[in-house]
């Protein structure tokens, strides 16, 4: 049900072509349940599937299940129409007469299919699609698969207008070159929105503003839920920061609401939408204000102009006596090599937009690229530094400089591999105190009160952290909380029907009981809040016995795991607070 549910809600067409692969297993026509990869994979429903039992032997409820199936694809096919691509239609008129490329996002394959079939007759060859099959485009008669290099290259070129695609888009290509999204369906964890918006807001984008609509259909719970909170939070500005452990609850809350019938459904999207609201009213109190605290002169000071730029780096690495030999210009592209070490053979640049147009055959030397680090080691390092450049270092901070001497000033920063260079044919030897006092003079007027703006910089970040990682312990804890009630009130059709909830308090405290991970962790955290109403608990009622099993084993590995690290954390923030203070911290 959550599989046709996501369907239903990305499109008509999608839930109909499940439903059509359903229908043929349970005709006997085919031997899978009718579930794509993609639905088990979205659903996470890989132990659902092995659990289903012996299909063979209820025959009589295939039937049945295959009537209301045939009656259900009937209702579909006599809609007609579907308004969302009437919608899609009219927007990409309005839309690429104001900007050159646009994105279209959708969950599911099925979906996307239908709708560049759509789209084709409208854009012809300006059509593509991106999904697990990799990328094609439409030639006039068929659809041609192609390369992710080459959709990338043709979309960046404007020959393609429009380029739908599925998750598989959100991960695998860069596109800054465009500002226009639209998510023709919302999947029901808003961090996947973020993965997909990320595919434009990234450096390199040329537009100020990048657009992004959103598609739902009228009145579905997704709707409500995402509707009730925009007026909240600045959606996916705020995904990745504080009000993150609220926003990942969102998708247990669609999916606890939308597979709730009648009465039940309303009541358990207003309560959970109203928790939502309030827990975000309770966050913005108590928040740590991160714009608030921090300075932002921080960055300026902490992160000078680069001393090395990728050509410098370029240069020294390829010219180097250790390498030379093992850089050999590519022959079609510039700015590329061809690396040759021991038995491997490598396509390198140290070009980032060169990578960025060939991003699976060919690896960036920069700092974090495994072969950058190797070969960079194997550079031998200058034994002493050129007569006439002083260096001069804060141990505190560990920032370093060096000085040429100047008529003018007595003394001179070299802050670029390019002003080292140029000074390097002329360095004189060091004479006199006046050089060196000069130096160390502006060295102290740059470095003054770096360390301490460090510090205080640090210690918001480690309050962050901190804030994060008991956020996180406290959810798990929660959840466990919720296996926990949902044993002990295995046979109630209801939790409601429990007296005054007592299962709460019985349920943390066999958990404690229980010694380590869950002991450590409610000393670390306190008792979480409890809910009738929280979605993860609804769901978790709802499961079987070897399902909620398999949830206890990985929640409690995730609170073994965050264990050292939250206990870590709370000690650090009270090493680093006054006693008084430090008394209060958890």
């Amino acid at each position: 049900m959550t599989v046709y549910r996501r369907r239903l809600t990305s499109s008509f067409h999608a839930i109909r072509c499940s439903l059509e692969r359903r229908l043929e297993f349970l005709r006997g026509q085919a031997l899978d349940l009718g579930l794509t990869e993609e639905d088990i994979e979205d659903a996470d429903l890989s132990g659902d599937v092995i659990e289903e039992g012996n299909l063979d032997s209820v025959p009589a409820l295939f039937l049945e299940e295959a009537t209301y199936v045939e009656d259900f694809i009937a209702d579909l096919r006599k809609l007609g129409g579907d308004s969302k691509v009437e919608q899609l239609l009219l927007d990409l008129q309005e839309l690429l007469a104001r900007r050159e490329t646009i994105l279209v996002f959708t969950l599911y394959t099925d979906t996307m299919d239908h709708l560049r079939d759509a789209l084709r007759h409208v854009y012809g060859s300006q059509v593509a699609c991106y999904s697990g099959r990799g990328g094609e485009t439409w030639d006039g008669t068929t659809w041609q698969v192609v390369s992710k290099e080459e959709i990338k290259r043709a979309f960046r070129e404007e020959r393609i207008k429009v380029l739908l695609g599925t998750e598989a888009m959100s991960e695998g290509l860069n596109l800054q070159t465009c500002g226009m999204m639209i998510n023709y369906d919302m999947p029901w964890n808003p961090m996947r929105v973020e993965q997909r918006i990320g595919r434009i807001d990234r450096i390199g984008q040329r537009y100020d503003e990048v657009w992004i609509r959103n598609y739902f259909y009228e009145d579905t719970v997704e709707a409500r839920v995402y509707q009730a909170l925009e007026g909240r939070i600045r959606w996916f500005e705020d995904v990745v920061g504080e009000l993150q452990p609220i926003l990942a609850r969102i998708e247990r809350v669609i999916r606890a609401a939308a597979l709730a019938g009648g009465d039940a459904r309303e009541r358990t999207l207003e309560d959970a939408v109203e928790e939502l609201l309030a827990e975000l009213d309770r966050r913005e109190i108590a928040a740590l204000n991160l714009d608030e605290v921090f300075d932002e002169s921080l960055l300026a000071h902490s992160a000078p102009e680069p001393i090395l730029t990728l050509s410098d780096i370029e240069a020294l690495i390829v010219g180097s006596s250790s390498h030379r030999r093992d850089f050999h210009p590519h022959r079609e592209l510039v700015s590329a090599y061809v690396l040759r070490r021991r038995h491997d053979e490598y396509v390198v640049t140290f070009d980032p937009a060169l990578f960025e147009q060939h991003p699976n055959s060919m690896r960036l030397l920069t700092y974090g690229e495994s072969l950058f680090e190797e070969l960079l080691a194997e550079v031998p390092a200058p034994e002493e530094l050129p007569e006439g450049l002083l260096r001069l270092s804060d141990a505190e901070t560990g920032l370093r400089a060096w000085y040429v001497s100047d008529e003018a000033a007595g003394a001179r920063l070299v802050s670029t591999l390019g002003n080292l260079q140029a000074a390097s044919r002329r360095l004189a030897p060091i004479v006199g105190e006046t050089f060196r006092t000069a130096a160390e003079e502006d060295f102290e007027r740059r470095t003054c009160g770096i360390g301490e703006r460090l510090r205080e910089a640090a210690g918001v970040h480690q309050r962050a952290n901190t804030t994060r990682v008991i956020e996180q312990l406290k959810d798990l804890l929660r959840q466990a909380a919720c296996i926990e009630i949902a044993q002990l009130s295995e046979g109630a059709l209801f939790l409601q029907e429990v007296p005054a909830f007592r299962f709460g308090e019985d349920a943390l405290a066999r958990l404690q009981a229980r010694g380590y991970p869950y002991a450590p962790a409610v000393r670390i955290v306190g008792h979480p809040e409890l809910s009738p109403n929280d979605p993860f608990l609804i769901e978790t009622m709802t499961q079987s016995v070897a399902i909620r099993e398999r949830e206890a084993e990985r929640v409690s590995r995730r609170i073994a795991d965050l264990l050292p690290q939250a206990a870590a954390a709370v000690q650090e923030l009270r090493d680093s607070l006054p006693d008084g203070e430090a008394r209060h911290v958890g």
